[in-house]
């Protein structure tokens, strides 16, 4: 069996790191409020700048907070001392993290940019804020997420990689991963049809 069947990223248990302005907590698909704030996210021009295929679609987004063995979305949680009683575990925003595409892995590797070893799983993070939501709280909610996996996948005995593509011009984006570990080693299109170059984040486990 290859390392990518050995796990099922809904099992993980996701970790509250001491000190953070936010908390992460898998999406309540059921919450109609809830919904209602993912398809704002969805339909916000500020993330429609900067993620593919943002549609506003309820019953895609529903599924995106279901979740796969290998794809799922995570709500990032307000915290009742940084965002009021009000919006105490009220959706901030989402983390998702999913399997990097292979192709564009070794397009990554043919730029030196990063070695694509197939022994390791590659984890791709994307993230966008509840235009509403107070600031402050993606990279508290991403360091959660990142020593949620660490945790995760070292008691699978899984090597892995995270990586996070950011449009050049999103320098808040850039600031997230940063804050929470990644490292950015160059610049890559997302895909060939991409007329630009995304700059590419690391953090390597």
């Amino acid at each position: 069996m290859t390392k990518r069947g050995l796990f099922d990223l809904r099992k993980m248990k996701l970790m509250e790191v001491p000190g953070e302005r936010a908390r992460i907590r898998w999406i309540r698909h059921d919450d109609p409020e809830e919904m209602r704030r993912l398809v704002s996210i969805d339909v916000d021009e500020n993330v429609r700048r900067y993620v593919l295929e943002t549609t506003g679609d309820e019953e895609e987004l529903r599924s995106f907070a279901v979740g796969t063995k290998k794809s799922i979305g995570m709500a990032i949680a307000g915290k009742n001392e940084h965002v009021g009683e009000e919006e105490s575990d009220r959706l901030q925003g989402w983390i998702a993290v999913y399997l990097d595409h292979p192709s564009r892995l070794k397009r990554a590797q043919e730029k030196g940019l990063l070695i694509y070893d197939g022994e390791r799983v590659y984890l791709e993070i994307g993230f966008a804020r509840y235009p509403l939501a107070k600031q402050g709280q993606m990279g508290s909610a991403l360091r959660s997420v990142v020593a949620s996996l660490k945790r995760y996948l070292a008691g699978k005995k899984i090597g892995w990689c995270l990586t996070g593509y950011v449009h050049p011009n999103n320098e808040g984006s850039k600031k997230v991963l940063v804050a929470a570990g990644f490292k950015q080693v160059g610049e890559l299109p997302y895909t060939l049809k991409e007329k630009h170059s995304d700059c590419l984040f690391l953090l390597e486990g």
